[in-house]
């Protein structure tokens, strides 16, 4: 074969060749292109499904927490649930939050750690949520956000902010909580952030591992990320912002006010006791502006004279201890008290007669001072023109200071005002004869109430009586301690879980409460029984029934 022949035929040959090597490389880059355009889906769908969880999770945290916000009763609105207890994992209570109080679960750390744990679904009226590797959600609130004990108390308003520092952004910001979607398992490289761990997730237990699930985070040190290398990270986080939540929670106080607090302000000073109406009320002061808590320049919610604008006066006038760490409470004579450090007097108020003799005195005691109270001695006229028909009212007028300073500082629709008449000549053995009381009273400008209240006595002659007859008028002060401590543990037993405690709390007052208003209606003094009012024994012997 001649040489040009042979020539042509080996470039063919090698041009053949190229032209399958680049078909190869062709599909093999097309290839690679689809895999990872497939790959990239794949991840992509799977973002969006956790995206979704997440927000799903977010919006019924959002929701629970304003209903839970509208609650009559609720002391802390705005609070955040706890993550579910660890100890609840693989039980028939998965799912609920955390209590306040128990060993090993997320919310029974110290306040100022942040709580980590799975998300409380069940509590938040979920199903049980996964994420695209088939993990449960997980769940971070911030402190002050969470009750630390079932006695705490948080500081949450419109200005209140969270205390995890995530990516770096230092705290107080507007991150009070993360809803995680964990990924699965990976090996975590050490990076700025994130401690090398090789996370291992057994069959979940009481003693789950946060660090197998969540990736760079430190929950003493309440640094948390939401992105990071992908060596070391593989977690989906949402935010759960202040701006997220507080118009929700302020939403559900003002119906909450609407609901419970203005029928109080429109009604606590409006009954014709008051000598006001429905249509003319009368509000307490407002409490100047201040931070709630114990402390110098913090608020004890007492109303001042003169203040417009400020805090509902919340504070506190009965069942309460008296410390710096309670500034609420404001027992009398703190609060409500006597404008007068003497006892009010009796006088005439009209008709015929003349107050002969009064002593007037504190009762039980000086130290005390519950009751104010005068004794006396009174005479009708001679006149030629006085009939059996005409008699003489006896009345007593006192000032209590800081009335207007609080919702409830005194209760006027409770009897505590008593008029008194007996004859003279067979005291103390002839019983007294309680009189109808009427009553006034006036609101003054400087917040304090005038009480004014009195009683026709009886004529002397139509009753058969001697010369002269006695009298006592007597106005208790505005705290009715059994009354008061009744009626709250009442309330405390409708609303409260019954406990063996409480039955047995609730006997002894209801007990010592009954024997008490049994004693106040028998008006004689009987064998233990001694009543200084009533000292002698009654002919009619009568059974109380209550």
């Amino acid at each position: 074969m001649p040489r040009s022949h042979r020539n042509r035929a080996s470039v063919s040959g090698q041009r053949g060749f190229a032209l399958i090597a680049l078909v190869s490389l062709i599909v093999l880059i097309s290839a690679y292109l689809l895999v990872q355009q497939l790959n990239a889906s794949t991840v992509g769908d799977k973002r969006n499904q956790n995206a979704k969880v997440l927000n799903q999770a977010k919006q019924a945290l959002i929701g629970y927490v304003a209903q839970l916000a509208s609650q009559s009763g609720e002391d802390n609105p705005g609070r955040l649930p706890c993550p579910e207890a660890f100890g609840y994992i693989g039980t028939s209570s998965e799912g609920i939050s955390g209590p306040q109080i128990a060993p090993s679960v997320p919310c029974a750390t110290v306040a100022t750690v942040a709580r980590v744990g799975r998300l409380p679904w069940r509590t938040l009226g979920l199903d049980k949520l996964l994420d695209a590797a088939s993990e449960p959600l997980w769940y971070v609130v911030s402190p002050g956000w969470a009750l630390h004990t079932s006695s705490t108390l948080l500081t949450i308003n419109s200005n209140a902010r969270g205390q995890l520092v995530v990516d770096g952004l230092p705290a107080p910001n507007e991150v009070i909580a993360l809803i995680i979607a964990p990924g699965p398992a990976m090996n975590v490289q050490a990076a700025p952030g994130c401690t090398a761990r090789v996370q291992s997730r057994t069959a979940p237990s009481p003693g789950i591992d946060p660090l197998d699930y969540i990736e760079c985070f430190n929950s003493a040190a309440l640094t948390f990320s939401t992105t990071g290398p992908s060596s070391s990270f593989n977690d989906q986080v949402l935010r759960v912002t202040t701006a997220d939540l507080l118009p929700e929670i302020e939403a559900a106080i003002a119906a909450r006010i609407q609901r419970e607090i203005v029928p109080l302000l429109k009604s606590v000073y409006a009954s014709a006791q008051w000598g006001l109406t429905a249509t003319n009320p009368l509000f307490p002061y407002a409490a100047p502006w201040a931070n709630p808590g114990a402390g110098a320049g913090n608020s004890d919610f007492r109303g001042v004279a003169g203040t417009f604008q400020g805090l509902l006066p919340f504070n506190q006038t009965q069942l309460c201890t008296v410390s710096a760490a309670n500034p609420r409470c404001l027992l009398s004579p703190l609060l409500v008290d006597w404008s007068s450090g003497t006892p009010p007097v009796s006088y005439m108020a009209g008709g015929y007669g003349t107050i002969e003799s009064q002593s007037c005195s504190w009762q039980p005691s000086n130290a005390v001072k519950d009751i104010a109270e005068c004794d006396g001695t009174y005479k009708e006229d001679n006149t030629s023109s006085f009939t059996l028909s005409q008699q003489m009212r006896v009345e007593m007028s006192a000032t209590f200071n800081n009335v207007a300073m609080g919702l409830r500082a005194l209760d006027n629709t409770v009897p505590r005002m008593h008029v008194e008449a007996r004859d003279d000549d067979c005291a103390p053995t002839c019983p007294w004869q309680p009189q109808a009381v009427t009553q006034t009273v006036t609101m003054n400008p400087n917040g304090s109430a005038t009480i004014t209240f009195g009683a026709w006595l009886p004529n002397i002659d139509s009753m058969g009586w001697m010369t002269i007859a006695t009298y006592r008028i007597r106005l208790e002060r505005a705290i009715k301690r059994l009354d008061l401590l009744h009626e709250e543990i009442e309330s405390l037993y409708e609303t409260t879980a019954v406990s063996p405690q409480l039955c047995e709390v609730r006997n002894l007052i209801t007990v010592g409460y009954l024997i008490v208003k049994e004693a106040s209606f028998r008006k004689e003094s009987r064998g233990l029984h001694y009543n200084t009012d009533y000292p002698e024994k009654s002919v009619l012997v009568q059974n109380i029934v209550l």
